[in-house]
């Protein structure tokens, strides 16, 4: 794994340590109503550009998706939080090839 991948892992799942979240608090979405035209537009010019509930009527961005797009176009792997067994408690995060 390239320094810069290990960095980001660490950094993140120490800071997940101290911030004590659950994944449905760090997976708020923040919807874009009737802007989905735009957010289409946005998302062919900026492939990157990770979503959150694709499709369905909340559909938007979350602190997860943004993660994702920034760790995307950083080192070209998405950013994944894991969860504690039987808990929606995060643990850790993880980068992950995507395609």
């Amino acid at each position: 794994m390239p320094e810069k991948e290990k960095y980001l892992e660490e950094l993140f799942s120490k800071l997940f340590e101290l911030l004590d979240t659950s994944y449905k608090d760090f997976n708020t979405i923040f919807p874009l109503g009737n802007k989905k035209e735009q957010l289409r537009k946005l998302e062919k010019r900026y492939p990157e550009l990770g979503l959150a509930n694709y499709d369905e009527e909340n559909e938007g961005v979350s602190l997860i998706s943004l993660f994702a797009t920034i760790t995307d176009v950083l080192c070209g792997k998405r950013f994944s939080v894991i969860l504690k067994d039987g808990d929606s408690k995060i643990i850790g995060c993880k980068l992950q090839q995507y395609n």
